[in-house]
């Protein structure tokens, strides 16, 4: 079969991470995948995220073509940052489309995650289509798997595209820093990622251990010999925190968004958020600092868990069928 990409993944993100795993994978069963500079109808389309290719879709539409959307979230940070009004302008009526391009287009719709169906249909962002599945971000299990060296020395680490999007995030790293780091047996904290704002750099916790942005073809070297800190907040199926646990990291967070349909117990330790997230008050440092030391204090046995959790639920192999079945169902 062939399958279409409105545009080819962007080199970060989450719709860029997944596609570009996705692609990859179907490619090895067989898949040819077209984008729309190649004037080839395909069989299916897949939009990751979203996309401004209206007329090419409208055009695939009346060739044959079904389309399928994957949907996660919705950006709503904006509304809590200082944003040029082109900017929230260009969002307000982006998240005012999005229901009716849904509906104009789509032959099925894919979720990320449970939270991720609610939330949107909640919010009118989505719909009750008849064709409807939930299906979780997969990993490559032959890429990211547990390091054979442990040291028994532990880091927090931390991943993220953007480490400021949220106003709180930088205090909350100093905090943990200052409370936990220094003492306690973690052996640093180990920070990956940009700034929206440069300048923020200069705020971190000078004994924070900030690498600055990975790559892609990178970031399995990094998980290892660490517990996971996610500092998502209300997000639809976090990339990051699918590879932590393939990888044998547990994972410690706020239960935000998906988080704790993804991390069990027996792999990390999911925590309340100590207010309302949605107005991102200030969450609760102390409940988060008695995790990390209760993971670090088991590692090992959340490791195994960890590591057993995504071979039965996250392998990319099982959801690329999952993916595939559901295609060709409706194609």
């Amino acid at each position: 079969m062939t399958i279409g990409f409105p545009s080819k993944a962007k080199n970060k993100g989450g719709p860029g991470s997944f596609q570009v795993t996705f692609e990859n994978h179907i490619k090895t069963l067989g898949w040819r995948v077209i984008y729309p500079e190649d004037k080839i109808v395909p069989h299916v389309i897949l939009i990751p995220g979203g996309t401004r290719k209206l007329f090419w879709l409208i055009k695939m539409k009346r060739k044959g073509a079904k389309i399928f959307f994957r949907l996660g979230g919705i950006n709503w940070l904006y509304k809590y940052k200082s944003v040029p009004l082109f900017r929230k302008l260009y969002l307000n009526i982006q998240i005012f489309l999005t229901p009716y391009i849904q509906k104009f287009f789509s032959d099925g719709i894919i979720y990320q995650s449970n939270f991720s169906k609610e939330w949107l249909l909640k919010l009118k962002q989505s719909y009750n289509h008849k064709n409807n599945t939930i299906i979780y971000n997969g990993v490559d299990l032959t890429k990211f798997y547990p390091s054979n060296n442990y040291s028994g020395e532990i880091s927090l680490l931390c991943i993220e595209g953007n480490i400021d999007y949220s106003p709180y995030s930088i205090d909350l790293l100093n905090q943990l820093q200052e409370r936990l780091i220094n003492k306690s047996s973690y052996k640093s904290l180990l920070l990956y990622g940009n700034f929206e704002n440069p300048g923020n750099i200069e705020r971190l916790h000078p004994d924070i251990n900030y690498k600055g942005y990975i790559r892609r073809d990178e970031i399995s070297k990094v998980y290892k010999n660490a517990v996971y800190l996610s500092l998502d907040v209300n997000a639809a199926c976090p990339n990051t925190v699918i590879e932590a646990l393939a990888s044998g990291i547990p994972v410690i967070g706020f239960d935000t968004g998906a988080l704790k349909e993804l991390v069990p117990p027996e792999a990390g330790e999911i925590v309340p958020y100590g207010g309302d997230p949605w107005k991102l008050d200030f969450p609760d440092v102390e409940i988060l600092i008695e995790a990390a030391k209760k993971v670090l204090n088991n590692w090992e046995n959340y490791s195994k868990s960890a590591r057993i959790l995504a071979e039965e639920r996250f392998s990319l192999t099982d959801v690329a069928e999952k993916y595939i079945l559901f295609l060709r169902s409706i194609a």
